[in-house]
Order: structure tokens, then C-alpha cells, then sequence
């Protein structure tokens, strides 16, 4: 039980980090008006997956522990992840769709309240799916 629960707060707290990236991106790139807001969240999101991946499997699930079982398996993780992350990003994209467009939520509540949201979803899959032991 406390090796679940350390485990936890270190998805949170990682799981706090790149997901702050992801706002300050999202915030920089909406800020510049060169691009639609759900593409820059789409950019934003996947530079923070990338960072995530990294510190989950460094940090969190203790998969450097697995790295002798060889570049194919490492390579089959980081394919369910990012699928995994592809799913959440068309989730979170049309959420965010509907909470800035179609609710008139602003832009900035509306990506910090999902970004909450799809914390809790990607720590179940990334859980069950990407980094089961």
C-alpha cells in the first residue's frame, strides 16, 4: 500500500510539472495570435506528453528497472503510451471545444479545469495500460 501511495504522489507531482509546461505553452503560443487556440493546445500537448513520457518512466513507474529487456519492448511502451496520449488529446480537444465554444468558458479556466480531468484519466491508463508491471 505505500508503494502504491508514493507512487502516486510522484505521478502527481511529475504529473504537476508537465502539466504546468503544458499551460505556459499553451498560454505563450494562444498568446501570439498566429494560430487557432485548439491548435495550440494541440501543440502544447504534445511537447508535455513527450516530457511526461520521460518522467514517468523514469521516475514513477520504475521502468529504468526494465530497460535490460531491450529497445523493442521500450519502443512497444512509448507506442501505448503515445496512442494512449492520442486518445487523450482528441478527448481533451473536443471537451475543450465545447467548454470554450460552445459553454463561453474562457480559454484559460476552461484548459486548467481539463487539464485536472485528464490528469486522472491518463494516470488510470498509463497505469493499467502503458506501465503495468
Amino acid at each position: 500500500m505505500k508503494d502504491k501511495i508514493v507512487e502516486l504522489i510522484k505521478y502527481g507531482f511529475w504529473g504537476g510539472i508537465t502539466t504546468c509546461l503544458n499551460l505556459v505553452l499553451f498560454f505563450l503560443l494562444d498568446k501570439l495570435n498566429i494560430m487557432h487556440y485548439l491548435l495550440a493546445n494541440g501543440i502544447a500537448y504534445v511537447i508535455a506528453v513527450i516530457v511526461n513520457y520521460i518522467c514517468n518512466r523514469l521516475f514513477v513507474f520504475n521502468a529504468p528497472n526494465q530497460i535490460a529487456k531491450g529497445r523493442r519492448e521500450v519502443t512497444a511502451q512509448f507506442l501505448k503510451f503515445f496512442i494512449m496520449r492520442i486518445i487523450s488529446l482528441l478527448i481533451d480537444t473536443a471537451l475543450f471545444f465545447v467548454v470554450v465554444d460552445l459553454l463561453g468558458i474562457p480559454k484559460l479556466p476552461g484548459r486548467i479545469a481539463l487539464s485536472a480531468v485528464i490528469i486522472i484519466l491518463t494516470f488510470v491508463f498509463s497505469k493499467l495500460f502503458v506501465f503495468k508491471k
